[in-house]
């Protein structure tokens, strides 16, 4: 809401052209930004575990991107994601999703 209050005000005083311009270098500037912190930084796979708070997670089974296991205290989630722990241990992802993917069709095509 705010930033909508911004831009009007900013219409007003400087006119469409000027904002325009300004949003569109704004927006790109902030494209590139995402992208430039996506590869620098990526994403890492939180192994703390909820129940004993050891970082002691890994993946319920090798064969898929599903559950995890603390070796701690043995706390299991059959649902909870492993697909960052299989992307970090260097598996073939795309071959652990493909083999998880349905095979039949089902329903209307």
């Amino acid at each position: 809401m705010l930033t909508a209050v911004l831009c009007g005000a900013a219409l007003v005083l400087r006119g469409p052209d000027r904002v325009f311009g300004g949003a569109l270098a704004l927006f790109l500037g902030a494209s590139i930004a995402w992208i430039l912190v996506s590869v620098l930084w990526p994403a890492r796979p939180d192994r703390t575990c909820p129940a004993c708070g050891e970082e002691t997670l890994r993946r319920l089974d090798a064969q898929t991107t599903r559950g995890v296991l603390c070796s701690a205290c043995g706390f299991r989630d059959e649902a909870q994601s492993s697909f960052l722990m299989a992307e970090e241990e260097g598996d073939a992802v795309e071959r652990l999703r493909l083999a998880a993917r349905p095979t039949g069709r089902t329903g209307p095509r």
